[in-house]
């Protein structure tokens, strides 16, 4: 049997025979299958560490750590016909892989599934009855069965007859392990703050890897991937985000590629990530500033009357983050616009409530992290203006306006009303050069109702 490229993939259709593509192994990639196909691996199924399904697709998670997603490989058309897996590696008969009938794939969730496997002399009876070309070997696109295009490309390669052009060897043989370099990371490995701002680029050399093979780089926790090229130099763009967030000091660049063989080389750069320079007085953590409330932190009485605005300022806290006031015992919210600053509205009936004296308003918000950052401002409330009561005696005194000798033995009760006088105020009485007094009684208690006053005499 020929010898395969070990590792690279030929997809043949199954209806005539003919290689519908090839891709080189060692590569993450997906590939559709537009028609019922046969899928050669040119290797062993010990190059699949595990099969998944999802829908119509198959999944391979390759030990070299690529995927490959085959899709519509489960996909029966018209006839009922699908595609078929086979694994050739050009020394054992091929091994066709079997998949349980019963295994149904999720449009949304991939399932892993177990095939079993059974052996062939070829991949042939796995191509449709009427397939004309099934009696001989499966046919390019050219013409040119894949066994003699595998066997001319050896014998290009291997430099024993085929041709003319003398008889060097123009394609020869990379011997030796895979290997891989990482250049010098934003040109001297370290890290200053002015290269955290932008994207970097981190690059580097490999030896006896294939052009296309797959380069994984690590760095904070994050992967990036890139292609060998036809050089062997590889390449990957690092974002600005993912380097302001590397914490300061020494980090480590990770990078594995592996080539067509699925062999792996690995390499590790050490880099120096300087640490980020605050400003005094701003160390990162949010804060909240409160503006003077009324203009001068002084509620007067005809500042009462109308809806105030209470604003402020905050630092390192996002737009959109709420922020919540309160005062005499009511809450008030609002948002941190995109400038850092806030506001809210307090109405005027909430205003006119508050107790004379002085009261605090306290201001609460938070970042995106949940930091929590507080402020308190002190607001005197000026007292209301209440305007003199008034006292009126009822008349007439004792019932008729005079006082004859059996009233004036008894005790004498005056009476009368108030009027904008509290209950339980004094009211006093001079009468003929004595002086008494009695208290606002309860009995129609309003700051404008009239006050029942009873004196004794």
């Amino acid at each position: 049997m020929a010898e395969l490229t070990q590792g690279r993939v030929d997809i043949i259709s199954r209806e005539n025979g003919t290689l519908i593509s090839q891709s080189n192994g060692g590569l993450t990639q997906t590939i559709n299958l537009t028609e019922p196909s046969v899928v050669r691996i040119n290797g062993t199924r010990a190059m699949v560490v595990q099969y998944e399904r999802q829908g119509d697709d198959l999944i391979l998670h390759m030990r070299d750590g690529s995927t490959m997603r085959y899709q519509k490989f489960f996909f029966d058309d018209a006839e009922g016909e699908h595609s078929e897996l086979v694994f050739d590696d050009g020394v054992n008969p091929p091994e066709h892989a079997l998949f349980p009938d019963a295994a149904e794939g999720s449009d949304l969730a991939a399932t892993a599934v177990t095939p079993t496997y059974e052996s062939l002399d070829s991949v042939e009876p796995l191509l449709l009855a009427e397939n004309a070309n099934a009696s001989t070997a499966v046919i390019t696109a050219s013409g040119l069965g894949i066994l003699g295009l595998a066997g001319v490309a050896i014998g290009a390669g291997g430099g024993g007859g085929g041709g003319g052009g003398g008889g060097g060897d123009d394609n020869p043989a990379t011997p030796g392990a895979p290997a891989v370099v990482i250049n010098d990371f934003a040109g001297d490995n370290t890290l200053d703050n002015s290269e955290k701002t932008s994207d970097q680029i981190l690059s580097g050399s490999t030896t006896n890897v294939e052009a296309g093979q797959l380069v994984t780089v690590t760095l904070g926790g994050q992967t990036y991937s890139g292609q060998v090229g036809a050089d062997g130099s590889w390449s990957v763009t690092v974002p600005a985000a993912a380097l302001a967030a590397l914490a300061a000091g020494t980090s480590t660049i990770s990078v594995r590629v592996s080539n067509a063989a699925g062999t792996v080389a690995t390499g590790d750069l050490a880099l120096t990530v300087e640490a980020p320079v605050t400003e005094p007085g701003t160390p990162g953590a949010p804060a909240v500033a409160i503006n003077a409330f009324a203009g001068d932190n002084t509620l007067d009485n005809s500042e009462k009357t109308s809806d105030q605005i209470l604003s402020g300022s905050t630092t390192n806290v996002e737009a959109g983050q709420q922020v919540t006031v309160t005062l005499g015992g009511q809450t008030y919210s609002g948002q941190v616009g995109a400038d850092g600053s806030w506001s809210v509205t307090v109405p005027a009936a909430a205003l006119a409530a508050l107790a004379a004296g002085t009261s605090t308003i306290s201001v609460r918000v938070s970042n995106a992290a949940g930091t929590v950052a507080t402020d308190d401002l002190t607001l005197t409330v000026e007292a209301p203006v209440t305007e003199p009561g008034t006292l009126t005696m009822t008349e007439p005194l004792s019932t008729d306006g005079y006082l004859n000798a059996q009233e004036a033995g008894n005790d004498l009760v005056i009476t009368g009303s108030a009027v904008g006088v509290a209950e339980g105020q004094i009211v006093t009485l001079d009468f003929n050069g004595t002086r008494y007094s009695g208290t606002v009684d309860a009995e129609g208690a309003g700051a404008s109702s009239s006050q029942p006053v009873l004196l004794q005499v």
